[in-house]
């Protein structure tokens, strides 16, 4: 996607200043954003979910949310004193400019779970993310453009103070010493292995109250920068860069696999049905997801089926549901989980 460099735009993570929509007013709400709108006129924001909002909650943050012509904009956000996280579900109908503009000084990054962002800082120029990719940056108030085509946006934000990052600086001295530069793009656009994306979703999937979920975020806030810092210190091997095709495809091949877990499409299968050969599409869908497409395809089931057991569903009829025999299903669950299915509890409503 070309991007004009003058053109008034978006921005990234943290304390939103400024949205362009269509246009001007200034708006101010309960999460200390300060927010110019253009075209559309100001945003209203509400501390609710959008009216058709399906995706997840983060829990223990605060919630604004804004609808209109351009779409819905969900903001969640946990603030902690050297840390805050924010999940970011963007509903886009008509093409969406955003400005954002950090007050801390510290490590900011983004990574995005659904759909495709591009984004442009001055100094550092213009990268694109797609989902499972991530980008992190240094600086002091970063102001990022972000622009959003008609789709659906989910990315998970993370800042990261100085005093949390400098307790890693030993163990990373090639970051260390890009520092001396103001702003710094630790890493643009990188893949997020498997452990990162599950350390994302541990977060949105916590299920501690109050003063434990502070701590459970407090430990895993530092798992996910230490994994940012390896991810954006290792060089990733020189292969051929995938072409759109080939990434639609990859996302194609996804979305069959998610779409009825409990049915095994073969490679072969696979490969037909979105148009890539066996080896580009195993070599890709590991590179874009952190495992192949049957691992994949496993973690999905055993996820869905803990989801349904907390329902209350049994566990016969969870086994029927995600393509196990019962046998084989305990098995394979206590393999990824540790403890046996018949051990999980039925969630309170």
């Amino acid at each position: 996607m070309s991007i004009s460099r003058h053109s008034q735009s978006t921005c990234l993570p943290f304390s939103l200043l400024l949205f362009y929509l269509t246009a001007t007013a200034t708006l101010s709400f309960q999460m200390n954003q300060n927010l110019l709108t253009l075209s559309h006129g100001p945003l209203v924001w509400e501390n609710t979910l959008p009216p058709v909002f399906k995706g997840l909650r983060l829990p223990g943050g605060t919630l604004a949310s804004a609808t209109g012509s351009f779409g819905s904009v969900c903001i969640q956000e946990f603030q902690a004193d050297n840390y805050s996280i924010r999940f970011n579900v963007f509903d886009i109908l008509q093409r969406f400019i955003a400005r954002t503009s950090a007050k801390e000084s510290g490590f900011h990054s983004r990574i995005i779970l659904k759909g495709r962002v591009d984004h442009e800082m001055q100094h550092l120029g213009k990268w694109s993310l797609r989902q499972n990719q991530f980008t992190v940056l240094q600086a002091a108030g970063p102001e990022v453009s972000s622009f959003y085509d008609k789709n659906i946006h989910i990315s998970f934000d993370a800042f990261f103070s100085m005093k949390l990052v400098s307790e890693l600086f030993p163990l990373f001295p090639s970051i260390n010493k890009q520092l001396s530069q103001n702003p710094v793009l630790i890493a643009a656009s990188k893949w997020a292995d498997a452990e990162t994306l599950e350390l994302v979703h541990s977060f949105l999937h916590c299920k501690y109250e109050k003063n434990f979920r502070r701590h459970f975020f407090e430990s895993r806030i530092r798992d996910l920068l230490f994994k940012y810092l390896v991810q954006s210190a290792h060089r990733q091997p020189d292969e051929k860069e995938p072409r759109e095709k080939e990434m639609e495809a990859i996302y194609k091949a996804e979305e069959i696999i998610s779409s009825n877990i409990a049915a095994h499409t073969p490679i072969p299968e696979l490969s037909k049905k979105v148009l890539l050969n066996e080896f580009r599409l195993k070599q890709l869908f590991k590179t874009v997801f952190g495992m192949g497409p049957y691992e994949y395809l496993i973690r999905k089931r055993l996820e869905k089926a803990k989801e349904l057991l907390e329902n209350g569903l049994s566990v016969k009829e969870v086994a029927a549901q995600v393509g196990y025999r019962p046998s084989d299903f305990t098995t394979a669950f206590r393999q990824r989980f540790g403890f046996v299915p018949s051990s999980v509890k039925k969630r309170d409503s």
